[in-house]
């Protein structure tokens, strides 16, 4: 797409200096020495900083060290998966987000939960830790709002468990945007069953970021965005886009 020649920024029509199709520059429209530049990066975020599984049926207990992590639907033994992914490191405050894709490895089942919907939700309770939480809890014995984890299904994504081990992925654009705008750029899922009923297991398991067999199986969370960033440089140094 082709970029504009001119940049509304902070109240002041920014000027095109160049264009590689990806990144772009922008001078001052009156001081040339004043630059800012319009980056367009990706990143893979693996593994997620902490996860655990919530089980209704030991509601209290913590498996917040377990190599994997499950959602069931039948009631008085549901489970719900939990995590959370830190951006700061490579994504700055005000950044629009164009695409984000949350990824698990499904690897196993109990009950054969093939064909059934599985949802990733926006936490909002962001002050659970992974030692801290479980089904009542979202950290030591403060207890969520709601038993099995705080949420909101406004912008949720779904994913069909497929009939063999394989990744499971989630469009979650909206929800990674939520947490830039909102949440101190952490972003965080929860992820259930999206029918919640009866009394037969159907038991997706998922690898945490505690596996250690296979790494690149561990959660991991694809991010494109578009940053603009306002260096200090001089007019000879930013002659280009490789700016200090």
């Amino acid at each position: 797409m082709t970029a504009p020649r001119v940049l509304l920024y902070d109240g002041i029509p920014w000027l095109l200096v160049s264009d590689d199709g990806k990144n772009q520059l922008y001078r001052h429209p009156t001081d040339p020495s004043r630059r800012l530049s319009v980056i367009d990066p990706t990143y893979t975020f693996q593994p997620c900083d902490a996860d655990n599984s919530l089980q209704e049926y030991y509601p209290t207990g913590n498996y917040g060290t377990a190599i994997n992590m499950t959602t069931n639907p039948r009631l008085s033994y549901r489970r719900r998966a939990i995590l959370k992914f830190d951006l700061t490191s490579q994504i700055v405050a005000g950044s629009i987000v164009n695409s984000a894709t949350l990824s698990l490895y499904y690897y196993a089942y109990t009950g054969n939960p093939v064909g059934r919907t599985i949802w990733a939700y926006r936490i909002t309770q962001t002050g659970w830790t992974e030692a801290g939480s479980s089904w009542d809890h979202y950290v030591g014995t403060t207890h969520w709002a709601a038993a099995g984890g705080d949420y909101t299904t406004t912008a949720g994504a779904s994913a069909i468990v497929p009939a063999a081990a394989a990744w499971m992925t989630w469009t979650v654009t909206a929800q990674v945007q939520t947490a830039i705008d909102s949440v101190g750029r952490i972003a965080h899922f929860l992820m259930r069953d999206g029918t919640e009923s009866g009394s037969t297991d159907y038991q997706a398991h998922f690898y945490t970021r505690d596996y250690a067999v296979d790494l690149t199986k561990r959660p991991k969370l694809y991010v494109d965005w578009t940053a603009i960033v306002v260096p200090t440089v001089t007019t000879q140094a930013a002659s280009g886009l490789g700016l200090d």
